[in-house]
């Protein structure tokens, strides 16, 4: 099982909402992933870039970064989902 990750407001303004999370690349599609251990209680409310509470701005990742194996992995620890 798996959640979105979520950005604060500050890490998904502007321009760095259409951003790849892993790479940085512009225009990501695809909702990164948090797995049930990342996505589960506190860290679940943060950011999965710098950690202050999320606003409603999901994750996202390039169509490289969310290609293949890499899209079923937790975008912060890797853990396959």
């Amino acid at each position: 099982m798996s959640t979105t990750a979520h950005l604060c407001a500050t890490c998904g303004f502007g321009p760095k909402a259409s951003q790849c999370i892993a790479c940085g690349a512009p225009f990501a599609e695809t909702p990164a992933q948090l797995c049930s251990s990342c996505g589960f209680g506190p860290a679940a409310q943060q950011c999965v870039k710098c950690r202050k509470p999320f606003a409603n701005i999901a994750a996202r990742l390039c169509r490289t970064c969310g290609f293949g194996p890499r899209a079923q992995a937790c975008i912060k620890c890797g853990r396959m989902f």
